[in-house]
This record gives structure tokens, C-alpha cells and sequence, in this order.
């Protein structure tokens, strides 16, 4: 991990004990200013003040361990979005992972963005629709819900909280 110093002008290297060098692939700051990353080894929490990284992979839970994405909800919920599907934090000491059952899933989904929007909804991203938790429950929207591809990649939510999807193939941007 590496710092701005705005003091010095500079870039500063951070030796974070217990961090794997591997490809970034999330970012989430928590309000207590530790971190979030997820990374193609596993979801790390880094304590920013002491220096440390938990790491969380396999023995806990990711059956994948390469994260895609990385939430934590306003419930103070970790979600990770995998090769091999959504997962959810479902203890605190220790952080215990476990997959999400998904409407419609011929196999665990390849999820690639996850999003909670103002309503607290939690929205994924997979290579088979968009999913949608609301009121405990989830539902799938596919292409033959008006989707323009089953690849989704990408999520957003507009300024006046509607959810913008971008998707894996060149067929453009939809609006929900």
C-alpha cells in the first residue's frame, strides 16, 4: 500500500504486515479509517494505524478466493463478489463467509460489481443478470426483463437513484 505524503510531496510505501502482493481488485475505506481490499487471494481488512492485514480466503469461507468485488452495507455486512458466486459475512469473530443462494442459478454466478443503493437494496452484477436483495428476498433481472445482455459488469446509482448497468459486451448502457 502506498500513501500520498502531502507534507513531503511524495509517494510513501506502507509495509502492511500479512498482505499477499497480488492484483487489487476492490476498495472499500471504513468509517473507523481501516480498509477493505479485495485482492486475487482473498478480501483483506487492513488496520491502516497498526499496519496489519487480515487476510480471509478459503478457511474462511471464500470458496474462490479471488475477490472481484468487495461491499460492506450499511448493516456492517461484508459482501464478495466471486468466480464462484456472491458471499455474505454471517459472523463477526471470526469473519465467516458463506455463499449466497441465487434465484435461477444453474451453477454459482461470476459476480463482478456489487452496489447498495439509498433504499439499503443490494444489487450484484453477474454474468447472468443483474440480482437484487429487497426485503430479505432475492430476484434475478434477466434479458427477458429488457436487459441488453446476460454479462453484466458494471453498476451505478444515478443522482436520482436509479441504477444505471453496463455491461462485459459492446451493446451499450441501460437505465432500471
Amino acid at each position: 500500500i502506498s500513501r500520498f505524503n502531502e507534507a513531503r510531496h511524495r509517494w510513501e510505501d506502507l509495509k502492511v504486515t500479512g498482505l499477499t502482493a497480488a492484483p487489487t481488485t476492490g476498495l472499500v475505506p471504513r468509517p473507523d479509517g481501516s480498509l477493505w481490499v479485495g485482492l486475487a487471494t482473498g478480501a483483506f481488512q487492513i488496520d491502516l494505524r497498526r499496519r496489519q492485514a487480515t487476510g480471509y480466503g478459503k478457511e474462511s469461507g471464500l470458496a474462490n478466493p479471488w475477490v472481484n468485488s468487495i461491499l460492506q452495507d450499511s448493516q456492517d455486512q461484508v459482501w464478495v463478489g466471486t468466480p464462484n458466486g456472491l458471499y455474505r459475512s454471517r459472523s463477526s469473530n471470526p469473519i465467516r463467509f458463506e455463499r449466497e443462494e441465487l434465484p435461477l442459478e444453474r451453477g454459482p454466478d461470476f459476480v463482478g460489481a456489487i452496489l447498495e443503493d439509498r433504499k439499503g437494496r443490494i444489487w450484484a452484477a453477474s454474468w447472468n443478470g443483474v440480482l437484487r436483495l429487497e426485503g430479505g428476498r432475492w430476484s434475478r433481472i434477466t434479458t427477458g426483463d429488457g436487459l441488453l445482455h446476460s454479462s453484466v459488469s458494471h453498476l451505478a446509482e444515478g443522482v436520482d437513484g436509479s441504477l444505471w448497468i453496463g455491461y462485459a459486451q459492446p451493446v451499450g448502457v441501460s437505465q432500471l
